[in-house]
């Protein structure tokens, strides 16, 4: 049978007597005590307390923040517990570190709960071909040690557009020295430029790598030779020189915003064909003309003799003084 000890004390005082020494005088007695258990004997580190206080977390819609009294301690705040005497030296400063690769570049010891600005960070010491940036770019009421580190992520040499040809290939490349989230947008635009014989006009915003100029990779339409144009901050267009880079027309710009209009060296196979159409229409209308004033093919033109004709029976006076026209000889 199982025994509970508890119970047992309802009738015989077993305080003092440990669970040995009660298996031993209940084993003597003839009552033989297989195994000892203690419910408690896995549950370590269990503190009971009492609560005080309970209200919601004010960003969580499930949470609860809870005030709870061990019998141990009563909650204090940081201003009480630095008036206490004996408090250790680290308890009275926190301090803010800043590393690069694992060195220390600067530390400042604060006080609990303060804050700080983008002036207070160390100037972030450079790797070449690499973007650094601080891990933690805003410090606001701080209320622990805090450790800032340099993160490094390598360069990307060039930015493409989303915007692509036929062929799947980016419409640009801006080259120069991004990192983190940098990224290019590119629109292309209804074409306003004051410029003659532009067939398309775009506009390209990235973002600053430091650089005062950058050069832009253009995939100009079916790998067509021609003039790149670029809207100056006065709202003018100017030529500028250009390179290649494969199927690439390249070109130099400054600034992150740029508009760009494109001019092809031979018009485009449409403008042929419309240049052609109309020729033609040309010829015909003039063939026509022709045709109208010189009557049908074999025949001479008459011509009014001097003098007076000789009248016919069969043509009367009148008749011979008017004009043949094209429906008469038909």
């Amino acid at each position: 049978m199982i025994l509970s000890r508890n119970w047992l004390n309802e009738f015989v005082d077993l305080k003092d007597i440990t669970d040995k020494e009660f298996n031993d005088e209940m084993t003597l007695s003839g009552s033989k005590v297989e195994t000892i258990e203690r419910p408690d004997e896995n549950l370590k580190n269990v503190v009971v307390g009492k609560i005080l206080e309970m209200k919601r977390h004010e960003n969580s819609d499930h949470m609860w923040v809870v005030k709870i009294d061990v019998g141990q301690a009563e909650p204090v705040t940081y201003e009480t517990l630095l008036a206490q005497e004996n408090v250790p030296d680290s308890f009275r400063k926190l301090t803010l570190t800043f590393k690069a690769d694992g060195h220390i570049i600067k530390k400042i010891s604060f006080d609990y709960g303060a804050s700080f600005t983008l002036d207070d960070y160390p100037e972030i010491p450079q790797k070449n071909g690499y973007y650094a940036e601080w891990s933690t770019p805003v410090l606001d009421q701080l209320h622990t040690d805090t450790v800032v580190n340099v993160e490094y992520t390598p360069y990307i040499p060039s930015l493409s557009s989303s915007v692509t040809r036929e062929n799947g290939r980016p419409v640009f490349f801006v080259d120069g020295f991004f990192g983190g989230s940098n990224a290019v947008q590119v629109t292309q635009q209804d074409i306003t430029a004051d410029v003659h014989g532009v067939t398309e006009q775009w506009l390209l915003e990235f973002t600053d790598d430091g650089n005062e100029t950058h050069q832009i990779r253009y995939l100009t339409p079916g790998k067509a030779k021609g003039k790149v144009y670029v809207k100056q901050a006065d709202g003018s267009w100017h030529k500028v020189e250009t390179g290649s880079f494969g199927s690439y027309t390249t070109f130099t710009t400054t600034g992150t915003e740029v508009e760009v209009a494109f001019v092809p060296a031979k018009l485009p196979i449409w403008a042929f064909c419309a240049g052609g159409a109309a020729l033609l229409v040309l010829l015909l209308l003039l063939a026509k003309r022709i045709k109208s004033k010189h009557g049908p093919k074999g025949e001479k033109p008459l011509k009014e003799k001097k003098g007076k004709q000789p009248e016919t029976a069969d043509t009367p006076t009148d008749e011979l003084d008017t004009p043949i026209s094209e429906t008469d000889m038909q």
